[in-house]
């Protein structure tokens, strides 16, 4: 009787400790990601929002905006250098340079990003698809309408101070150099936020 009941115990406890383990590591994770550092940075390559198929955009970061790629570092690893700036009007809080992957040029920087290239690839935002429609007016409306990167510039255009995007990304920096995308805001205010303020508005000025 003893015999099977410490086998009962055994078992529940082998059953338990992987859970609790579990438990701990996710909770860990939320707590690093909540307390984490954040960048807010601005958008500005965007696809639309597939309405019947998806909940999410695609997007880039506009990184001619806050990050500096013209100094020459020859052909060996990139790595970008992020400093804290007081807030711009849109809310971005970071400008930087692209530097060479050492650690004495990282003691420099308030933010040390090894993966330059996330910087440059696709990302996808997921939201309430009940808000699809609006936020995809909204979005369109709040990008800075100005050629891409790959596009070539007209001569006026190239001394010309870049236009803010009212279109921004709060992404936490993790302990071990990983980034998590936040949260989408518009003019400075959570995405759901600023499309119900956009929503109040229209609903103000009809006739």
């Amino acid at each position: 009787m003893t015999s099977s009941t410490s086998k009962k115990a055994f078992g529940l406890v082998f059953l338990l400790v992987p859970t609790l383990a579990l438990g701990a590591a996710v909770s860990i994770s939320l707590v690093r990601l909540e307390t984490a550092p954040i960048m807010r940075l601005p958008l500005m390559g965007y696809d639309p929002v597939d309405i019947l198929h998806g909940h999410y955009i695609q997007f880039q970061f506009d990184d001619q905006t806050f990050l500096d790629k013209t100094p020459s570092i020859g052909y060996g690893e990139r790595c970008s250098c992020l400093h804290r700036i007081e807030p711009l009007s849109n809310g971005q809080n970071v400008k930087g340079e692209i530097v060479p992957c050492e650690k004495k040029a990282a003691l420099q920087c308030d933010y040390w990003v090894s993966n330059t290239a996330f910087f440059e690839e696709n990302h996808k935002f997921f939201f309430d698809e009940r808000y699809a429609i609006a936020l995809d007016a909204l979005i369109r409306e709040a990008l800075p309408q100005r050629p891409s990167r790959w596009q070539k510039k007209k001569s006026s255009e190239e001394s010309a101070p870049l236009p803010l995007s009212r279109v921004t990304m709060d992404v936490a920096i993790l302990p071990s150099g990983a980034m998590k995308l936040k949260m989408l805001s518009i003019d400075g205010k959570p995405w759901k936020e600023a499309v119900d303020i956009h929503h109040s508005m229209k609903e103000r000025i009809k006739p």
